[in-house]
């Protein structure tokens, strides 16, 4: 998804994986097996309704992944284009990842497909790039 109003741009990029998925369905049978054999009668509507309520806030959590003017945010994490000192998109793997400045950490992000690829790449370079031309 890409929105664009006067000068502030950004991209949204919803990314899953194959492991999320494989994991929603080996939890959804697991599940349903726990319930119906394993947790007395006593107990079930209210094990039920916990359960469903987990499973439907599992499948509806989206990983959001945004690039704007002020950094990259994903999940719990907000970078500023400040503290950004590289990154790598890896097309083949789907995987972008980014150096932080000042430290030895690396974030990354996985499962973005790839044709979002080159939209994720010009978007990065445009801020990127800008920012370290107003910093000097």
């Amino acid at each position: 998804i890409y929105f664009s109003k006067r000068n502030y741009k950004v991209v949204v990029i919803y990314t899953a994986n194959k492991f999320s998925s494989l994991n929603r369905n080996f939890f959804s049978y697991t599940i349903l097996f726990l319930s119906i054999f394993l947790i007395p009668k006593d107990y079930f509507v209210i094990t039920a309704i916990i359960i469903s309520i987990l499973f439907v806030i599992n499948i509806w959590i989206p990983k959001w992944f945004i690039i704007n003017n002020d950094g990259i945010r994903y999940f719990h994490w907000n970078l500023k284009w400040e503290n950004i000192q590289s990154y790598y998109l890896d097309k083949k793997n789907g995987t972008l990842s980014i150096s932080i400045k000042n430290t030895n950490k690396k974030r990354h992000i996985n499962g973005i497909k790839k044709n979002d690829y080159t939209l994720i790449s010009r978007t990065i370079d445009k801020y990127f790039n800008k920012n370290a031309y107003n910093s000097n």
